[in-house]
């Protein structure tokens, strides 16, 4: 905004009363901003989910061959075989890190991370189907040297045939190749450090294994048909902790013999204590009953 002063004069020397000054003001008008607002309510959304079916997988163990009977108990150089099946056509698997415990904290490496045996004495190479869905390796029956149990555990990893998910993952390639490179890390277990949780699972099984020879040598029949017996209960579970000792032989845990040994020790000296304490008893009672008996 700005101002101006003018002024009419009607004579060039003197200011008369007809004379009049004008002030006058500039400015411009204020531009206002007229707004208005209207709520748009968003597309609507429909959410569409498909949860794709996870393969079951079973982890078994057989005896006479792999479509044998499952076994809950076995004898010590029984041939067995170890099969993991998947039910689902569109996916393979890999078996891998499997160990085998005894129950009480000794724990046994088999296989490693990339599924091969580490001792193929105990854990030959893995045998798998051409299409992926089942693999068996097959061993001879062995146990701890203190227990019969033993828990088995095996990591599957399942891979997507249709988009090549499985090739260079499964069957693996062990033997000379793989001590040829044992001291790099593979392709398939650089895939393996990133591979979604969903698509590992750990599977267990157990079966108790039984000396075979008695201490006489000679293999004991009653273990045999015991065996048989268990193995044809559909209901029987391997953990359910029965055992078969011989008449003439009886194992104890380290812990039970120093119980025994305690135990005994204590009531031998309890006895030793009492027996010696009724001796003192019966000395001072004996001279005293006949001095009073004199009077």
């Amino acid at each position: 905004m700005f101002s101006l002063t003018i002024v009419v004069s009607f004579h060039g020397t003197f200011v008369t009363k007809i004379d009049r000054a004008y002030r006058c003001l500039c400015f411009f008008r204020n531009i206002k901003h007229l707004t208005s607002a209207v709520d748009m309510s968003p597309i609507g959304t429909t959410e569409l989910i498909n949860t794709a079916k996870m393969p079951t997988c079973t982890y078994t163990i057989h005896a006479e061959s792999p479509q044998g009977p499952a076994v809950a108990y076995g004898q010590v150089g029984d041939r067995i075989y170890h099969v993991w099946e998947c039910d689902d056509d569109t996916h393979g698997f890999l078996v891998h890190s499997c160990f085998v415990n005894d129950g009480r904290g000794t724990q046994f490496d088999l296989m490693d991370v990339d599924g091969c045996p580490i001792d193929p004495i105990i854990q030959p190479e893995v045998t798998y189907d051409d299409d992926l869905k089942r693999a068996v390796a097959e061993t001879w029956g062995y146990k701890f040297s203190d227990t019969s149990v033993l828990n088995y555990q095996c990591v599957v990893e399942l891979c997507k045939k249709d988009v090549g998910e499985c090739e260079g993952l499964s069957p693996p390639s062990c033997g000379r190749t793989k001590r040829e490179v044992k001291n790099a890390i593979s392709k398939r277990t650089r895939r393996r450090m990133e591979v979604p949780a969903e698509n590992v699972m750990d599977l267990i099984a157990s079966v108790n294994m039984l000396d075979t020879l008695d201490e006489d040598g000679v293999s004991d029949p009653r273990t045999e048909r015991f065996i048989r017996k268990i193995n044809s209960e559909p209901t029987f579970h391997p953990r359910s902790g029965i055992a078969i000792v011989p008449a003439s032989r009886m194992c104890l845990s380290n812990f039970t013999i120093a119980v025994f040994t305690l135990t005994v020790a204590l009531t031998f000296i309890i006895s030793a204590i009492a027996t010696a304490v009724l001796f003192r008893r019966t000395q001072f009672v004996k001279p005293f009953f006949f001095e009073n008996k004199k009077h």
